[in-house]
C-alpha cells in the first residue's frame, strides 16, 4: 500500500515541473512583443521546484536529512551547467530556421557536452551522498533527479522547433 502512495504521489508531483515550464513558455510567447520574461525568477523557480520534488520523494529519516543537504553544493555546480544549456537553448531557438550545417554540428556537440556534464555532476553527488548518508539513498537521489531532469527536457523539447523547421 505504501508503495502503492509512493507511485501515486511521484505521478502527482512529475507534472509540478512541466506546467512550471509550460506557464513559463507561455509567458514568454505572450511577451515576445512586451519586456523579456525574467529568466532569473525562472531558473530560480525551477530550482526550487527541483529542490520540493527531491525533499519529497528522498524518503529521508531525520537522522539522515541533516547530512543529505550536501544537495546545496550540487545546486551551486549545476548552477553554471544550466547556464550554458539556456544560452545554447536561446541560440538554437534563435537560428533553427536558418542553421548552417557548421552551426549545427556546434549546436549539437554543445549540447552532448552540456548533457555529460550534467550527468557527471549527478553521479559525482549521488556517490557523495551514498557515503554519507547510504548508497540506496545516493541511488535515490539520482533516479529522482535524472526523472526531474527528463520531464523538464521534455517539456522544453515539446516548445522548440526542429532544425530547419518554420513556425
Amino acid at each position: 500500500m505504501e508503495h502503492e502512495e509512493s507511485e501515486a504521489m511521484m505521478r502527482r508531483l512529475s507534472w509540478i515541473p512541466v506546467l512550471l515550464l509550460a506557464g513559463i513558455a507561455s509567458t514568454a510567447h505572450a511577451q515576445s512583443t512586451a519586456p523579456k520574461l525574467n529568466l532569473e525568477r525562472a531558473r530560480k523557480a525551477l530550482t526550487q521546484t527541483r529542490r520540493h520534488f527531491l525533499e519529497g520523494h528522498i524518503g529521508l529519516s531525520d537522522a539522515q536529512k541533516d547530512t543529505f543537504w550536501i544537495y546545496n553544493a550540487y545546486e551551486q555546480e549545476l548552477a553554471p551547467v544550466s547556464q550554458q544549456a539556456n544560452q545554447l537553448g536561446h541560440a538554437y531557438s534563435a537560428e533553427y530556421t536558418t542553421l548552417t550545417n557548421a552551426r549545427v554540428m556546434e549546436l549539437m556537440k554543445g549540447s552532448s557536452s552540456i548533457n555529460k556534464k550534467a550527468i557527471d555532476l549527478r553521479y559525482k553527488f549521488a556517490e557523495q551522498i551514498g557515503k554519507k548518508v547510504g548508497p540506496k539513498v545516493g541511488a535515490r537521489f539520482f533516479q529522482l533527479d535524472e526523472y526531474y531532469t527528463t520531464v523538464t527536457r521534455m517539456a522544453r523539447l515539446g516548445i522548440i522547433g526542429f532544425v530547419g523547421e518554420q513556425r
